[in-house]
């Protein structure tokens, strides 16, 4: 990894420089996305031709979700979260060496704290595990080896998640987006140099290493970019700043938002590991597996678009906020949502449409079969249905942390959307199996959005829902037909050629343009994107 500090930003027009900015920022966020969800399937590809749906990479992925979502809701959110409206006010005030202060601080809280939790959580590994399947699963010992192996990555990337928070406060985003895609290229070349050189039993364990090395490339790669703001980030002191406080103090709420939300995957894992070995294709083990390369799938445009725009628009909510310019933020926060719907729309569409053939072009090689197509389709059929809503979501949550409100959607999270999913998810797992579980998060998601939107209206004093249902509408409409001609493409393919491997990679790319091509050339046309009003929310939030 190169150590030169990384060339200034040239300079620019005021008032223009904020626009291009966000633009630029949002283009290079998405583009990295895009590379990095692409690695990363190939990455569930190898990883399913190698372990398929069944007993063993379920062991992974119970072993793999509690670091994982406490990795998420602590490190990549809760920390940027709590960071970024704190040491943005910092900066709007010129105390920047003191927000610097802050940050380092932090670093050295977090080291104390997790250095310790680590280790005990390595020795009480089975206690942990267990907290996940609750004594219902046949792959134990192994699921408790594997968790020993990853449990690291929640202090990695706690590090990392400072630096990010910085960067992001400073308007980089370019640099956090690229250390992903490093995330999932190292772990992609890793274990396909070294898993041929173990005992087949052993390749798990190779994956588990894998994921580990590349999170600490994941949160070291970004730190040359903190260079060049004259500040340093190190181990700090200042443990009685008032600022300190307020961002551990507003950390607990975050946390509990994010946990709730992300919590449903061990909700998730749970339910799936009772599913009936009949409803599983004969392996009563295979659950979780089915879920988890269904839910790599949901990701995919989750992260390209519902999270780049999130991102960018996290440091505009909070520079409204810090300033009391609620007409501002209101703007922002509708034209945000408008975009997750117009970019989501068809992604949620294609992927109801398409399911299966999507699934058995990533995933039915080696030890995956047709039995486990079929059921991954199912679970991402019912994940799809509420792509739109964990989307509005994730921006929304970010409105209430702007605002200085973390305990808000926290207690929304808990009662709309946790004990929702836990109370549907249980009554539908036995009769509609992973579908069930699915669509219960989909349901639970779209009504934690209704309540947040809800909520955050009041709190500003009025927030419209006309231009949210009707661009949903007319991004349906368009969405529905440009998805049904797609479809029409891919089946007019199969029926051509076949179902060999280059004629389904040749029916999914054609689908793929036709949708995006139509739906792109009719957003246009129908101006699905206020490009003006954009311009005008981002010139103001400068």
């Amino acid at each position: 990894m190169s150590t030169s500090s990384p060339a200034p930003d040239a300079p620019s027009t005021p008032g223009t420089a904020p626009i291009r900015g966000a633009r630029t920022s949002t283009v290079v966020v998405m583009v990295a996305t895009l590379l990095t969800k692409l690695v990363g399937l190939a990455r569930e590809t190898m990883s399913s031709a190698l372990f398929g749906a069944g007993a063993a990479f379920s062991a992974f992925t119970v072993a793999f979700q509690i670091p994982n979502v406490i990795r998420t809701f602590v490190a990549d959110q809760a920390l940027v979260g709590s960071l970024v409206p704190v040491f943005t006010g910092l900066r709007e005030e010129d105390e920047e060496e003191r927000a610097w202060r802050v940050a380092s601080t932090i670093v050295s809280v977090l080291l104390l704290m997790l250095v310790p939790a680590t280790l005990i959580a390595m020795y009480f590994g089975e206690f942990f595990v267990d907290l996940v399947v609750y004594d219902h699963f046949d792959e134990m010992t192994l699921a408790v080896e594997l968790f020993r192996i990853l449990v690291p990555i929640v202090m990695l990337m706690s590090i990392g998640g400072v630096i990010i928070g910085i960067l992001n406060s400073y308007g980089k985003f370019g640099p956090p987006a690229i250390a992903q895609l490093a995330f999932n290229v190292v772990s992609v070349a890793f274990t396909a140099v070294v898993v041929f050189l173990v005992p087949k039993d052993e390749e798990i364990f190779v994956y588990a290493i894998s994921i580990v090395i590349a999170t600490v490339v994941q949160a070291l790669l970004p730190v040359p970019w903190l260079r060049g703001h004259g500040h340093r980030l190190k181990l700090g002191t200042s443990f009685r700043d008032p600022a300190v406080k307020a961002v551990l103090v507003a950390m607990l709420p975050v946390m509990l938002s994010l946990a709730v939300i992300s919590i449903n995957n061990i909700v998730n894992t749970y339910w799936s590991s009772r599913i009936p070995g009949s409803m599983l294709d004969g392996d009563a083990g295979a659950g979780p597996a089915v879920i988890y390369r269904a839910f790599s799938l949901f990701q995919l445009p989750q992260g390209i678009f519902s999270l780049a725009v999130a991102t960018v628009f996290f440091p505009l909510f909070a520079r409204y906020s810090a300033r009391g310019d609620h007409d501002g933020f209101r703007d922002a926060t509708v034209a945000s949502v408008r975009q997750i719907v117009v970019l989501l729309m068809p992604a949620s569409l294609f992927m109801i449409v398409l399911a299966e053939p999507i699934v058995r072009l990533l995933f039915q090689y080696g030890a995956t079969d047709g039995g486990d197509t079929e059921l991954i389709a199912s679970a991402l059929r019912g994940f799809s249905w509420g792509l739109i809503g964990n989307g509005a979501i994730q921006l929304l949550m970010r409105a209430f942390f702007s605002l200085k409100s973390p305990w808000t959607p926290a207690a929304i999270g808990f009662f709309t959307n946790f004990l929702l999913h836990v109370i549907v998810a249980g009554l539908l797992h036995t009769e509609y199996g992973v579908f069930g579980i699915t669509v219960s998060m989909a349901i639970a998601n779209t009504v934690t959005f209704f309540a947040m939107w809800y909520i955050l209206r009041r709190r500003i004093g009025g927030m419209s829902m006309r231009p949210v249902a009707s661009i949903t509408g007319l991004a349906l409409l368009v969405g529905s037909l440009s998805v049904g001609l797609g479809y029409l493409t891919w089946s007019g393919i199969e029926q051509l050629l076949g179902d060999g491997f280059l004629a389904q990679l040749l029916g999914m790319g054609l689908a793929v343009i036709v949708t995006w091509g139509i739906y792109s050339a009719l957003a246009l046309k129908f101006r699905m994107v206020n490009a003006p009003q954009l311009r005008a929310i981002l010139r103001r939030g400068r």
